[in-house]
């Protein structure tokens, strides 16, 4: 055969080649007329608080994106193999989480002037239920309603993530974070199918989607710990 799944998945290594040309070929952009806020970002460089919290972020989005694209390609065969229905079904399941996707990005506006910092806390949470829903699940409709939920959540952490790593680099930098941000999903999507294999540890579809709800729980609580480490703290008047 002259296609297979790692001939799917590998064609994302594609995205670090280009990652590596466009390091080497293309321009720095300059502007004629600077603004006057970003005058004095010429000679600022990025301290190594701010790496490691873009670091953090680049980490989470590999990890959702794992788990989103596992969804994303086991879905099927998962309904199929479970007499949830027929293939047919399992690709219907893949339209809902895709339909999913789009509700959570068309809202995510309003969720996030709501919720704020604790946006992500509660995307993550979103798809922790669902991969947990599906792990458990006895019909199709469990599947379908787990694979929105894992979709919605896609639709709120890819903007989350991508506005808030941004934060942590000078504008001048915002090209080079907003590519190192995406060879962060291509990664995930190519390596999805090795990441899934080392992490399954019950050797089935369902232990597979049980642990991707547990290590989803896992740093739900560790985004959770970050958000009220960071809270600031109310100060009593003095009498």
């Amino acid at each position: 055969m002259y296609s297979n799944w790692r001939m799917a998945f590998g064609i994302y290594l594609i995205s670090v080649v280009l990652f590596i040309l466009y390091l080497f070929y293309v321009p720095e952009v300059r502007y004629d007329n600077d603004d006057p806020q970003t005058v004095g970002q010429a000679d600022e460089k990025v301290s190594w608080m701010s790496k490691l919290q873009f670091g953090y972020y680049w980490i989470v989005m590999f990890i959702l994106m794992v788990f989103y694209m596992t969804v994303n390609v086991k879905m099927p065969t998962y309904i199929l193999n479970n007499h949830f229905g027929a293939l047919s079904v399992g690709s219907t399941a893949v339209v809902v989480m895709s339909i999913g996707t789009i509700i959570g990005g068309l809202i995510y506006g309003f969720i996030e002037s709501i919720a704020k910092n604790a946006t992500l806390v509660m995307a993550i949470a979103i798809e922790a239920v669902g991969v947990f829903m599906i792990s458990t699940a006895g019909s199709a409709l469990d599947c379908f309603i787990g694979a929105f939920a894992v979709g919605f959540s896609f639709g709120l952490f890819i903007p989350f993530i991508f506005s808030k790593g941004l934060s942590f680099v000078p504008k001048k930098y915002g090209n080079d974070a907003t590519t190192i941000l995406m060879i962060s999903t291509n990664g995930a999507n190519f390596l999805c199918p090795y990441v899934s294999k080392f992490i399954n540890i019950g050797g089935t579809d369902r232990s597979l989607f049980m642990m991707a709800g547990v290590i989803a729980s896992i740093l739900g609580i560790i985004e959770l710990v970050k958000l009220l480490a960071n809270r600031p703290r109310r100060t009593v008047p003095e009498a």
